[in-house]
């Protein structure tokens, strides 16, 4: 990656469970057995560092 150049993120979350993919490598997968988050659906993107810049292009929900 250069600098200034975009990811490809591909996230899939099914029941409890969810999967997370930088430009085609698996970055994390995790399970949520909080019974309240398995009830509403939220999504939220967010930013870790004060200072960091950061940009969302193209986003696409797919339900299944």
């Amino acid at each position: 990656m250069n600098a200034g150049d975009w990811n490809d993120l591909h996230i899939v979350s099914k029941a409890n469970r969810s999967y997370f993919t930088i430009n085609g490598k698996m970055a994390s997968s995790f399970t949520d057995n909080h019974p309240d988050q398995l009830k509403r659906g939220l999504i939220g993107l967010q930013i870790h560092d004060a200072g960091m810049r950061v940009a969302f292009k193209d986003l696409w929900i797919k339900k299944s």
